[in-house]
């Protein structure tokens, strides 16, 4: 690569070149990016779904004070495992 080069010029090489193999940009597989988002997404799904069901139990958001006579508290949060087709995907599940 010519010296000066910008990064669009590199990511416009690098997928032209890895067009015929299937290689993604700066030579990640197309299939290994796209499970990688398929993971990130079932995360962020499956902790937004969480922290809704406490938030729901426990009457309020995170760092919300409690009303008078309230009960249950918000302790963290523990690390929980699932195991997909496109590998284990680790999530935060909040403790009440």
């Amino acid at each position: 690569m010519e010296e000066g080069s910008t990064d669009a010029q590199r990511t416009t090489v690098g997928a032209d070149a890895g067009a015929d193999r299937g290689v993604a940009v700066w030579g990640r597989e197309e299939g290994d990016l796209k499970s990688e988002l398929v993971r990130l997404a079932v995360e962020k799904i499956v902790e937004e779904a969480l922290e809704a069901k406490v938030r729901d139990l426990v009457g309020r958001d995170y760092y919300a004070r409690r009303d008078e006579g309230a009960h249950g508290y918000r302790n963290g949060y523990r690390r929980g495992r699932l195991k997909t087709s496109e590998g284990e995907v680790e999530y935060a599940v909040p403790r009440s």
